[in-house]
């Protein structure tokens, strides 16, 4: 959110569509600044971007959990630190280096957003060349490769991301980073000398064999797969049994794309194609009969998450191809589809298995 605060009112806009309140647009409502278990600011009238997150309703007293009073924890010249009065959330306000106008912020921040979608894989480097580790930039969550349950929260700027809590690098703390577009690099604001350079698999990095890993309709499962070039720089072919026929795998950005496609004539010889779709729902097992995706905006990204370049880990996220919007464990599915006309039903390999989430490749 963005805030202008002057003679008792506040300007607030949001980078989300809320309350019918289009991104970036402002909505003025009042403030006060009073003495209650210490110094708190509270948003005394409603303003429906701050509030919608706090509104009550017959299926959620609570709302989304969002406050509107907030206890003052610290302040300095580079940030001020609130704790929510009810919920006891923690707000970091930053100062903006110069006056903008809301909207033109929020374009910049979708602009950053959309490239870090694409950028996932971060190599560190601190002083004197020395390697820091690799780390993951991925929705909205910081975490080291090598320890992904330890995540840290971050905030894209227009200028690049600010963390919610600090991390320690090269001996120091850090919570604010400077992204350069050109050189697709990091800079720890205040210290040039720590970067953190975004590294990906090249198409070379990629064919050989791959253990995949997968949850399906018939429990955890694993095979060897083999990852073969197909169209230079831009697909390969994968041939497992899983999939019953070999499907193309698409090279975008340093990352495998599953896409829905024709795997050619049901191989009983029966009428109809064989399809791969790709799937996405709250609820998977309760819908997994009638639900499938078939258009080219829904793919599955296979992304760098651990690993070397020679021997990377991949993990297969749902993604829109709209910028920046993921899906999250374990919503999402690759499924065998058999479509005959416009009767579409589930189509089992020899083991049982029709669809597959929660998937994985590691090279081997």
């Amino acid at each position: 959110m963005l805030a202008k605060f002057k003679e008792g009112k506040v300007e607030l806009a949001s980078e989300l569509t809320t309350n019918k309140v289009n991104a970036g647009t402002s909505q003025t409502s009042t403030y006060t600044f009073v003495s209650d278990n210490g110094p708190v600011l509270s948003f005394d009238s409603y303003n429906p971007i701050l509030h919608y997150y706090s509104e009550a309703s017959p299926f959620s007293p609570d709302g989304l959990g969002g406050d509107y009073e907030f206890i003052m924890e610290s302040v300095t010249a580079e940030k001020i630190v609130m704790r929510g009065k009810k919920f006891g959330n923690t707000i970091v306000m930053r100062p903006l280096g110069e006056e903008k106008d809301f909207v033109a912020y929020v374009n910049e921040v979708k602009e950053l957003k959309n490239i870090f979608s694409k950028l996932m894989r971060f190599d560190i480097q601190t002083a004197g060349g020395t390697t820091g580790g690799a780390i993951n930039l991925d929705q909205s969550k910081w975490y080291n490769t090598e320890s992904p349950d330890e995540v840290t929260y971050y905030a894209v700027s227009d200028e690049g991301i600010d963390l919610q809590f600090s991390v320690t690098l090269d001996g120091k703390e850090y919570d604010s980073f400077i992204f350069n577009k050109d050189t697709k690099t990091f800079q720890a604001r205040g210290n040039s000398a720590i970067t953190i350079k975004s590294v990906r698999l090249e198409y070379a990095d990629i064919p050989g064999s791959y253990k995949l890993t997968y949850i399906s309709n018939r429990g955890s499962k694993s095979e060897i797969v083999t990852i073969a070039a197909k169209e230079e720089g831009k697909s390969y072919t994968l041939t497992s049994e899983t999939f019953i026929r070999p499907i193309q795998l698409d090279y975008e950005n340093g990352n495998l794309i599953f896409k829905p496609q024709n795997l050619g004539r049901t191989p009983d010889g029966s009428s109809g194609n064989l399809w791969l779709t790709v799937g996405y729902e709250m609820n998977l097992l309760g819908y997994i009969s009638q639900t499938y995706q078939n258009t080219p905006e829904h793919i599955m990204g296979g992304l760098w998450m651990q690993g070397t370049r020679e021997k990377p880990s991949l993990t297969v996220m749902s993604q829109y191809t709209k910028p920046g919007i993921f899906g999250a464990s374990p919503m999402k599915f690759l499924g065998l589809h058999k479509i005959v006309g416009s009767t579409k039903t589930f189509y089992d390999n020899k083991d049982g298995v029709n669809f597959l989430y929660n998937i994985k490749l590691v090279k081997q």
